[in-house]
């Protein structure tokens, strides 16, 4: 991957299309990240899309479902009750936080 300024640090190229703010951006990656994406990405041919995702109306309840899912795992993997009870009143990986706050995700 290209390094901006000649830094080591990888990066991510999104295009105007698909950038929030509608411009083509260089973003950068944390090194594990970048190394578990190239991982994946070497099954992909060049011209493939990088993720199917599904269309951006049922992106938003597919991600709270993840994140629902992914809280239930992580309560569930503590073993012993006064852990989970602990965990079941934090926020993490809950959608909406006990301030209101929401998980937010934009394509």
């Amino acid at each position: 991957m290209p390094r901006p300024c000649g830094h080591d640090v990888p990066t991510v190229h999104v295009a105007a299309g698909y950038s929030k703010r509608r411009r083509n951006d260089v973003l950068p990656l944390r090194a594990d990240t970048a190394e578990e994406l190239a991982k994946y990405l070497s099954t992909k041919l060049p011209a493939a899309k990088a993720f199917n995702l599904p269309k951006s109306d049922k992106t938003a309840r597919m991600f709270r479902g993840d994140l629902a899912d992914a809280r239930k795992g992580w309560i569930k993997e503590a073993e012993e009750a006064p852990l989970r009870a602990e965990r079941e009143q934090t926020d993490f990986l809950a959608y909406k936080s006990h301030a209101g706050l929401v998980a937010d995700f934009h394509l």
